[in-house]
């Protein structure tokens, strides 16, 4: 998943809790792979989560 489509996997994991929540639960989750170049991870770390 790109950097620029993080906001939009959380907005609709948002949505769908909303639709779904009194049935089912979820979570929003993504594996990350640091190789060297955590400095362009941390700040998505740093934004409060949906």
């Amino acid at each position: 998943m790109s950097h620029d489509s993080v906001k939009a996997y959380l907005d609709e994991v948002t949505r769908l809790k909303e639709v779904y929540g009194d049935r089912i639960s979820l979570y929003a989750s993504m594996e990350i792979v640091i190789s060297g170049r955590s400095g362009t991870v941390k700040p998505l770390f740093r934004q409060s989560p949906a």
